[in-house]
């Protein structure tokens, strides 16, 4: 793996899982029930870290490495997008229920990004929708799987019309087409 694939990989899985630590720790800033401007400060300030994290992660998908998409070997495509929330809701309960104890919340990030830097295939975060991009499953006529990442509103698989993509891993892809 090229140093550049590994830092892209860490990239791509602090955007996927920092989730739980900004609700730990907008839990921990947010004790009464109204906040002053500091605590919005810093909750905006915590979500901005996977929203950082994620916009640098499609900012440097230019330089991965490209691959040819033939739009005429997808054989069906599902939006997938929704699929992925009750992981990161659940990420949420964790960040929630962890209280006060940070060893026990650095165990459990650790963990998770672990599995998600190991897993390439998790890199599936909520953030990615602030920047208009939905997740699909597309199944080639081989019977491959891929997901792929795009702006596009795609439902049929006539209406795949990308002719290149980037690679994140074999079964990953993004598409950076504006349409």
């Amino acid at each position: 793996m090229s140093l550049f694939a590994f830092f892209y990989r860490i990239i791509m899985s602090i955007g996927a899982s920092f989730l739980l630590v900004a609700v730990y720790l907008i839990k921990q800033t947010v004790s009464k029930d109204s906040i002053d401007f500091i605590e919005i400060a810093k909750i905006i300030g915590f979500l901005a870290v996977p929203t950082v994290m994620t916009g640098i992660a499609i900012f440097m998908s230019r330089w991965l490495s490209k691959d040819k998409f033939d739009p005429n070997n997808v054989s069906n495509i599902e939006s997938v997008s929704h699929q992925f929330l009750p992981s990161y809701l659940s990420l949420t309960f964790v960040g929630i229920s962890i209280s006060g104890h940070v060893p026990l919340l650095i165990s459990v990030y650790m963990t998770l990004f672990i599995f998600t830097f190991l897993s390439q295939s998790f890199y599936h975060n909520p953030f990615f929708f602030l920047f208009g991009y939905q997740f699909y499953r597309l199944t080639l006529k081989n019977g491959k799987k891929l997901l792929l990442l795009s702006k596009q509103k795609l439902a049929k698989p006539d209406d795949v019309n990308i002719p290149s993509v980037e690679k994140i891993n074999d079964y990953f892809y993004i598409d950076r087409a504006v349409k």
